[in-house]
């Protein structure tokens, strides 16, 4: 699951949507009357154009009658450095989903950067659980999954794992639908010699489960290491763990690595982006996942 902002922060910050559960996860429902050619919405979902900057938008494109099964599906496109869609719902939830399913498309744009090198687009398909904090008046992050979305000319089954980081039970549930990681990242301008997009189709969503994903140990909050300062900026301070730590970028790769750490020290973080990473603390299999964010 950004280089160089944090949207997953403001993302995660976004009010819910007021709805009782995860709704028209198959995209048979819409606000406006099927119309070719006309931007829609589907019901119960936000659609947000760039970085959240506005919202309760329509898609570009009217829903894909093309779809997995039924009807209907959604379809996000992003024009670089001129619109994106960006999928998010919202909702309450009382138990522990182990994994966010569904099938997609897509069709990604092969882009030129600033140094003019070729980079291929890719989306990205999350979900995050959270539980209101009344001691710090703000939401915990208790599991979340991210997956990359490669090309597929074809109708695909993809299964975004969730892992946790909690026993707690979350009280809310975001699903994020992206059609474009490179997107995210303002200092670096993508163009495209032919002037094409990418364009992502999701169909028939479930979260099935009730327990946290096989072969990921869930901890006390008593027994959970001290990650500090967070946000950070030169370091990050890791205390009562032993084991193999790395940090990952957003699009999944590792920017550090440190096969051996023990007790007590700091991970550096000069030389990186201002952004969100993803720190993960792996000892004999257990794995534990923290957000960070370097300022």
């Amino acid at each position: 699951m950004n280089r160089s902002t944090l949207i997953i922060a403001a993302i995660m910050a976004l009010p819910l949507a007021g709805s009782a559960q995860l709704q028209n996860l198959d995209f048979e429902n819409w606000i406006n009357p099927i119309t070719p050619f006309a931007a829609n919405r589907p019901t119960g979902w936000l659609v947000t154009y760039d970085a959240l900057s506005t919202s309760g938008s329509y898609c570009y494109y009217p829903p894909d009658s093309g779809a997995q099964s039924g009807d209907l599906a959604l379809k996000l496109s992003v024009w670089y450095n001129y619109t994106k869609d960006l999928a998010i719902q919202d909702a309450p939830i009382n138990y522990r989903p182990t994994q966010l399913r569904g099938f997609y498309k897509y069709t990604n744009n092969v882009l030129f950067n600033n140094a003019q090198e070729q980079v291929a687009d890719i989306a990205q398909a999350s979900v995050y659980l959270t539980k209101w904090n009344g001691a710090t008046a703000q939401k915990d992050t208790v599991g979340w999954g991210v997956l990359d979305l490669d090309s597929s000319a074809g109708y695909k089954a993809f299964n975004v794992a969730i892992q946790y980081n909690s026993n707690q039970m979350p009280d809310s549930i975001r699903l994020i639908l992206d059609p474009s990681m490179l997107r995210r990242n303002p200092n670096i301008m993508f163009y495209s010699a032919n002037a094409e997009a990418s364009y992502l189709t999701v169909d028939n969503l479930s979260i099935p489960g009730n327990a946290p994903t096989t072969g990921t140990t869930t901890i006390t909050t008593a027994e959970l290491p001290l990650v500090y300062p967070n946000p950070a900026h030169n370091e990050i301070y890791i205390k009562g763990f032993s084991g193999e730590v790395q940090v990952f970028d957003m699009s999944g790769r590792t920017v550090r690595a440190t096969p051996y750490f023990t007790g007590a020290g700091s991970v550096p973080l000069t030389g990186l982006p201002n952004g969100l990473y993803v720190l993960q603390l792996n000892n004999k299999g257990s794995i534990q996942r923290y957000k960070i964010a370097k300022q």
